[in-house]
């Protein structure tokens, strides 16, 4: 006599089997995701709502959110101060057209915008390291949120930008107590990006092997800014070309100090 099978014996059996179909459709879908890299929007977007002080290699422009929050759609001057040492430049808004050192706040991206902008190609040339962190390329990484100074001021600190370039076979050259963060270039590749004692670390064993022409970096005396930049560029490194430096993928070698 054959074994009779109950409905709730069947009905165990189907959802079992539903479990492990969705169990399976999950990790497919998960396998699946994991193929995707976001796309990362290099543009001068931001995100929705947030007031941020943009430099450009001409001059430096205000979104409509900062503009708006502060109330300066009525301003018509800005006057710049730059704490070089720090990599800090502020911003004084007022209406004073006596003020000789000021700039004009030109309407920008359109008539009917509410951004700002000055024209700053003086400022520019003059600062190298503010230069060239105008000049990056990726748009977001000139954006900045700025911050309210005791004298009233907005400030923002400048993203350092290896606005000091060494040869190699000029090493020598290089100030023994100076720290940073750094990069090395072959030809126009930057093969690898850290941060320490700059000479110090040049002079690694296991560098001597390593090919590159040139040394850049930005002094920084803080640990913590260091850090913090290295990060940065790393990160923007591999957001652009999908992998790190050359030599920051050796093993052992991927965080630096």
């Amino acid at each position: 006599m054959g074994t009779q099978v109950g409905p709730f014996s069947f009905t165990r059996s189907w959802f079992t089997c539903w479990i492990r179909w969705r169990a399976q459709a999950l990790t497919r879908i998960v396998q699946n995701m994991s193929q995707w890299t976001k796309f990362r929007r290099t543009d001068s977007a931001g995100i929705d709502g947030q007031a941020f002080i943009s430099l450009r290699r001409s001059g430096v422009a205000f979104n409509a959110h900062f503009v708006r929050a502060n109330g300066l759609d009525a301003v018509s001057r800005a006057t710049v101060y730059v704490d070089a040492d720090r990599r800090r430049v502020a911003f004084h808004f007022h209406s004073d057209a006596n003020e000789r050192d000021s700039f004009a706040m030109c309407i920008d991206g359109g008539s009917r915008g509410l951004s700002r902008l000055i024209q700053t190609q003086g400022l520019m040339a003059k600062h190298r390291w503010l230069a060239l962190a105008a000049s990056i390329d990726d748009t977001r990484s000139r954006q900045y949120t700025a911050a309210r100074t005791p004298e009233g001021f907005w400030a923002i600190s400048i993203r350092p930008a290896f606005e000091v370039s060494v040869l190699r076979s000029e090493k020598g050259s290089l100030p023994g107590d100076i720290s940073g963060i750094y990069r090395y270039v072959d030809q126009s590749e930057v093969v690898y990006i850290g941060r320490g004692m700059i000479r110090n670390r040049l002079s690694a064993p296991e560098r001597k092997e390593w090919l590159f022409d040139r040394i850049e970096y930005s002094p920084l005396s803080s640990s913590d800014e260091q850090a913090k930049w290295e990060t940065e560029w790393l990160d923007d490194h591999r957001n652009r070309y999908g992998i790190l430096p050359r030599y920051n993928r050796i093993s052992g070698f991927a965080q630096n100090e």
